[in-house]
């Protein structure tokens, strides 16, 4: 059955029930605290519209529509569980936030971030949705031959198309119980790799062997100005600088630049080999 003539069916089915007074829904909200199956029923049906209107305000995709349905009927019945009269506000507006967290909370984690090619991706949603469409036709969750039947495809078939559908896990979680050992251990870390550390320490040397071909004062400056020195743990201020070696700032300054035009010099003369 084609995706719209599910949403069509269902919405036909929602229109008929009536939208409650601030009135019933008091009385409603006391029958329930007494325990009334009957009354609890009734307040959730006079509020599908409610779930629908929210749904279709989260996507455009009809695709998902089933589905943010289902779970905004899940927060619906979250907050029915939770309303009082002595709350004395409509209904709607004490449910309407319960019901946007189930959507927004499905949406976060349910909607896959590894898309698959357009075909595989057409078959999860027949599937899926199939699944939804029969789980409120028969008020539970359908097996996988119930499904298949429905579709008129084989239960291996829906069994591999739903390995299709991916969902998110922590990198801290264990890859076999028991082992300690997570998704972090065994992930490359593309930062960084033995070829560019080795490049990089290469690098440092020759800057370093550089830098010591400099002349006692602007050597000192370029150390402590960019941390060579091993011991420091930031780099210092042409304040600071002055300091340690007895000198103004400004001579700091200039000898800072000075030194950073024999380095260039330097570096030409080296790559001109």
């Amino acid at each position: 059955m084609a995706q719209e003539s599910m949403i069509e069916m269902y919405l036909a089915q929602v229109r008929h029930y009536e939208v409650l007074t601030h009135e019933q829904e008091m009385s409603l909200a006391n029958e329930i605290s007494k325990g009334s199956d009957e009354a609890r029923q009734k307040l959730i049906n006079s509020n599908l519209k409610l779930v629908v209107s929210i749904a279709e305000k989260h996507t455009r995709d009809e695709h998902l529509l089933l589905d943010l349905i289902q779970e905004g009927n899940m927060g619906l019945m979250m907050a029915v569980n939770k309303f009082s009269r002595s709350f004395n506000v409509r209904f709607s507006t004490y449910a309407y936030p319960w019901i946007t967290q189930y959507i927004l909370r499905y949406l976060q984690q349910k909607v896959p971030i590894i898309y698959l090619p357009s075909r595989k991706e057409e078959e999860v949603r027949r599937v899926k949705k199939t699944q939804t469409y029969l789980q409120m036709m028969l008020g539970r969750e359908p097996s996988l031959g119930e499904v298949a039947a429905y579709l008129d495809v084989s239960e291996s078939f829906v069994r591999e198309t739903l390995t299709y559908s991916f969902a998110c896990s922590s990198i801290h979680s264990e890859l076999k119980k028991g082992e300690g050992l997570t998704c972090e251990d065994v992930l490359e870390d593309e930062r960084s790799s033995v070829e560019q550390t080795g490049f990089r320490n290469l690098v440092a040397e020759d800057i370093r062997r550089m830098v010591d071909t400099l002349p006692r004062a602007e050597r000192q400056v370029i150390y402590y100005r960019f941390s060579f020195d091993r011991d420091a743990v930031k780099c210092r201020t042409l304040r600071q600088i002055g300091g340690r070696i007895g000198c103004s700032t400004e001579t700091v300054r200039k000898l800072e630049s000075k030194a950073l035009r024999s380095l260039k010099r330097i570096a030409q003369r080296t790559m001109s080999v």
